[in-house]
């Protein structure tokens, strides 16, 4: 009987070394996958300082770094109903390019179904609108879903910066 219970014990033995050598290996690898190589981690600058710029208390940064997103930042306007009587007559689109914008804008609506460019407008400046204006094409009577692309230029190199896009429906109505 003694011998029984001496090799269970054994067995247990074995099995508690076996579980703890898993767990080890397990902690080993673990630690090893997550060391990373210096090439592989951020560098940190050596020269930065802790606070805030000579000269500029935080409110003063705030609103540099506000100003900074504002210049980025581009609202878009159109009409929401863009219902042209037919193929060939102004509708009223209602493109504005707000004063709070730094960019030109060109606008341009492409039919979802074909990728077709049906409207382009020419470059309007910030704080000009355009009330009504033709399409580009002579479209028959129907709805038309569409792609409007809100493009950004710099006003002074006329370099292509971005665009927003926005979807609409262009109705003709005959």
């Amino acid at each position: 009987m003694e011998g029984k219970e001496g090799s269970k014990e054994k067995g247990k033995k074995r099995w508690l070394l076996l579980i703890l050598l898993l767990c080890l290996c397990a902690g080993a690898w673990l630690f090893i996958a997550s060391w990373k190589d210096d090439d592989e981690r951020l560098a940190r600058e050596r020269d930065a300082q802790e606070g805030y710029l000579p000269g500029m208390t935080r409110d003063e940064i705030q609103k540099m770094m506000d100003d900074k997103v504002a210049e980025g930042s581009v609202q878009i306007n159109i009409n929401s109903e863009l219902v042209f009587e037919n193929g060939r007559s102004k509708g009223l689109v209602r493109i504005v390019n707000t004063k709070n914008n730094h960019y030109l804008m060109v606008v341009e609506m492409e039919r979802k179904d074909t990728g077709e460019r049906i409207y382009q407008s020419g470059a309007m400046e910030p704080g000009n609108y355009l009330e009504k204006d033709k399409l580009d094409v002579d479209l028959p009577k129907g709805d038309y879903p569409v792609r409007i692309r809100f493009k950004n230029y710099d006003p002074k190199s006329e370099e292509y910066i971005g665009e927003a896009v926005a979807e609409s429906v262009v109705h003709v109505l005959h």
